[in-house]
């Protein structure tokens, strides 16, 4: 699946991996996968409300990777394409 890559993401969410880290590290890599999702919702949204709208992608897109991941997406249908409009769903409501 494109959305979920088991090994990156456990690493993502493995404490001990974590902890081996420096925080120059982890800032780093925050910056590197965070911001520019933030500065696209930022021209969706304004600025103002650009981190909400973050917190609300990054969960909406967490779930569906757990989900993936724990194989509980079983039903029929392009499971791309679901995800694809649920976001695009999201974030229409952001533009309104």
């Amino acid at each position: 699946r494109t959305i979920a890559v088991p090994v990156r993401y456990h690493f993502s969410r493995n404490p001990a991996q974590v902890d081996q880290l420096s925080l120059a590290q982890l800032a780093a890599a925050l910056n590197i996968m965070v911001l520019p999702i933030q500065r696209v919702m930022a021209t969706i949204t304004g600025e103002e409300a650009a981190l909400p709208a973050l917190c609300g992608a990054l969960a909406l897109v967490h779930g569906f990777v757990m989900l993936e991941l724990h194989q509980q997406l079983r039903r029929d249908g392009d499971r791309d394409a679901a995800f694809s409009i649920a976001l695009d769903v999201y974030l229409a409501g952001w533009q309104s």
